[in-house]
């Protein structure tokens, strides 16, 4: 599929027929490219919303309005509403920075699929150390998602769920967001501390956490993370 970009006077394409390179609950991640005017390709991701009044889309639109670019977040290049020539109705397509690497969902079963052939050897090496030290591991990446969790609430976003399937492994060991959240006030911090906890207990256990949220609020960040997290979050 052709997506135009009439402002940047380029368009970008991605092949519904490849799959998803991730499925979220609002949206579906494609890998997609960039096609500038001199015909070079560039990588990019492509977030297809089937709801174009949908919170992650107005997230984006703030995005993109208040310039917000943060080392932690994929980078919004462009948000286009374009017709669907098979369904006939307008979807919203986010742009945004591609990064060599993996969804969280698939790093933690082994599954390299998605990157490309020379991050995949960086990417098992990680798996490997995931899976030998799995506590070691789930700290510094709660760590690192807190440090984005906050740096959303300093620009205006606020998230109650993160999702595996939206966050993305890079080969370097980084992790980076492909959700920027929903504007601040819509959600209680408590939220963001159950949706910590939750993410350590997927990233221990490699299942989803479906006990009392009072309970993953508190012991698994406090008992794991400890005082290395801003006490906004423990």
């Amino acid at each position: 599929m052709r997506i135009q970009d009439n402002i940047r006077k380029c368009y970008y394409e991605f092949d519904r027929q490849r799959g998803c390179f991730s499925r979220k609950d609002n949206c579906d991640v494609f890998l997609g490219k960039k096609i500038v005017t001199n015909g070079r390709a560039i990588p990019v991701y492509v977030l297809e919303y089937k709801n174009v009044q949908s919170l992650g889309v107005m997230a984006m639109k703030d995005v993109l309005k208040r310039q917000l670019n943060s080392p932690e977040l994929l980078r919004v290049y462009s948000l286009i509403e374009s017709r669907d020539s098979i369904t006939g109705k307008y979807n919203a397509y986010g742009i945004l920075e591609y990064v060599d690497g993996v969804t969280l969902d698939r790093f933690v079963v082994g599954d390299i699929q998605g990157c490309s052939i020379v991050a995949k050897t960086n990417i098992m090496n990680l798996f490997s150390d995931y899976s030998n030290n799995r506590e070691e591991f789930a700290t510094k990446v709660i760590l690192e998602l807190a440090n984005v969790v906050e740096t959303l609430n300093n620009n205006g976003f606020s998230i109650a769920n993160l999702e595996p399937s939206g966050i993305i492994v890079s080969s370097s060991g980084t992790i980076k967001l492909l959700d920027y959240g929903i504007p601040v006030g819509q959600i209680a911090i408590s939220h963001e501390t159950a949706a910590l906890g939750r993410m350590l207990h997927y990233l221990m256990t490699g299942s989803e956490y479906t006990g009392s949220p009072k309970k993953i609020e508190s012991s698994p960040i406090r008992t794991i993370v400890g005082r290395s997290l801003s006490n906004k979050y423990t």
